[in-house]
């Protein structure tokens, strides 16, 4: 049996509940438990700035790496900074270029979203669509009927082959008049997302003065502000994409 944990450093901060602790473990190594605080230059107001680069205490990349919370990544949260009030947009997207985004499925819902980009990178999401028990040309002559855009991307995994027919899911789709482009299905976009939904909260409270609930805790200055709002930002219609942006808020 492990011996209890022995309190080396006391916390120097809040949001570091371990300090330095060791304990003995039955095989006579140490294990130690190293918090931030353990550095004296490390209190408060640095864990504030540390972890508006995380996207706050609440996000499961704070709570692994600075809380050394090993169970971090179970049941939290994705984007907890997702706000109905300050994320929902009615923007006018005639000079923005627009995609559709397809999540191909057969006994699943498929879903199509549409996005706006900017010049700047700003993602808007205007427009969803969902379906179930359809077939591919069912779902495109639905999905085509909403009008052009400059490009479709698509879930990777469509680029398989069908055991009957050999085709691959996206030849259907481009039969059916849908090209598509394969999607980056790497976590890479999480951490996108997160940064784009931060600029908007960024953007909000240096246009309304108004700090973000999402950001109260973590006092960021008008210069962390800036540095946050530069990023593209992310809004949504919620009049049209209401379940999209449920399912984000939500996903875990």
């Amino acid at each position: 049996m492990a011996t209890e944990w022995k309190q080396i450093i006391p916390s120097r901060s809040q949001y570091d509940k371990w300090g330095l602790r060791e304990r003995r473990l039955s095989t006579g190594f140490y294990h130690v438990r190293v918090g931030f605080s353990a550095d004296p230059l490390k209190d408060d107001a640095w864990a504030r700035r540390e972890a508006l680069k995380y996207g706050g205490f609440d996000t499961h990349q704070w709570m692994r790496e600075q809380g050394i919370d090993y169970k971090a990544m179970g049941g939290q949260r994705i984007w907890p900074m997702l706000s109905e009030k300050i994320h929902n947009a009615q923007i006018d997207i005639k000079n923005w270029t627009l995609f559709r985004v397809i999540d191909q499925g057969i006994r699943h819902p498929t879903v199509c979203m549409w996005v706006a980009i900017n010049a700047k990178g700003d993602r808007h999401f205007y427009r969803e669509y969902y379906a179930t028990d359809r077939s591919i040309a069912m779902n495109c002559r639905s999905i085509l009927s909403y009008g052009k855009v400059s490009g479709t991307y698509i879930d990777p995994s469509t680029q398989r082959r069908g055991a009957e027919t050999l085709k691959t899911t996206m030849q259907v789709y481009e039969e059916n008049g849908i090209y598509c482009t394969p999607a980056d299905n790497s976590f890479v976009g999480y951490d996108s997302v997160r940064n784009a939904a931060l600029s908007t909260l960024a953007r909000y409270a240096l246009r309304t003065g108004e700090l973000p609930y999402y950001f109260e805790e973590l006092k960021p200055n008008q210069d962390q502000l800036l540095s946050l709002a530069e990023k593209p930002a992310l809004t949504f219609d919620l009049r049209f994409t209401s379940r999209c942006f449920e399912e984000c808020v939500n996903l875990r």
